[in-house]
Parts: structure tokens; sequence; C-alpha cells
């Protein structure tokens, strides 16, 4: 299940369905993925089709969205 985080103050990794996404090292059994939905209304639709996209191409372990926007881009790589 995707949950609601402060905007946290970091860079992308790519865009997600074009949103801000980034990812992190948890442990051996995957990562954590941050989404930036900035000003989109987060429908439990849309927050189903991020995470569900976000799983088929990453191990996720867990996973997190947020208003706001990223403070810039550490990579480019996109998840459709």
């Amino acid at each position: 299940m995707i949950h609601r985080i402060d905007c946290p103050e970091a860079k992308a990794e790519g865009k997600l369905l074009g949103y801000p996404y980034d990812t992190q090292l948890v442990s051996i059994d995957g990562v954590a993925c941050h989404v930036w939905l900035g000003d989109t209304e987060p429908t439990p639709k849309l927050l189903e089709k991020l995470e569900g996209n976000a799983r088929r191409q990453r191990d996720i372990v867990r996973m997190t969205w947020s208003d706001g926007a990223p403070i810039g881009f550490w990579a480019h790589e996109d998840i459709s």
C-alpha cells in the first residue's frame, strides 16, 4: 500500500507515469519508492496505478507519495 508523507527535499531518479519518483535501497528484498504528485489530486485509482507500475519494474518493499516536487533529478530512469 502506498502511504502519504511530507514532501521530502530530495532529487528524483526519473518519472513514473509522468510523476517524479526516487528509489532507495532498503534491504536485500528491495527498495523504497517515493513519488511526488505536485498539485495532482491523489485518487485511489491513480495511487493503485502508480504502485502497480512501480512494482512491475522494481522490487518495491515500501512506497510513499507526497505533494510538491523534487529539488531536481539525479538520473532520468523513467518508468511507464
